[in-house]
């Protein structure tokens, strides 16, 4: 289920964070919501994908863990780069993930440990 953190119109954009640790996805939120930003966070499941694709979470940035159960990062990234042109998407990896980057998957391809001051860097270099 996705977690709202504020229902008012953020200043600095939308971001939907998905991950499958909660304590990771809810740091995120936390921090991206104190600089600005409407963060919505979202679990992984088995309608993961379909909901995206489904529109249900209005974004201007995605950024997902590339390894989770139920769909992976590089997935979730290519549903919404072929649904929706506009959000950029943000893959956080703990793997050598330099390959999705050049492939063009992702925007961005952060590699993990990701300090706070980096992601709020690239996310808002990448949100307009």
């Amino acid at each position: 289920m996705p977690n709202n953190l504020s229902s008012e119109p953020a200043s600095r954009g939308r971001v939907c964070i998905l991950d499958d640790d909660p304590a990771v996805a809810g740091i995120w939120a936390d921090f991206l919501g104190e600089e600005g930003f409407t963060c919505t966070i979202l679990y992984p499941s088995a309608t993961t994908l379909s909901e995206l694709r489904g529109g249900l979470y209005p974004m201007d940035l995605m950024i997902t863990d590339y390894s989770m159960p139920h769909v992976s990062g590089a997935d979730v990234s290519r549903a919404l780069k072929s649904l929706y042109p506009a959000p950029a998407v943000i893959i956080v990896s703990g793997y050598d993930s330099t390959q999705l980057a050049d492939r063009g998957v992702a925007d961005l391809v952060l590699q993990k440990p990701v300090t706070l001051a980096q992601m709020l860097l690239e996310v808002s270099r990448l949100i307009p």
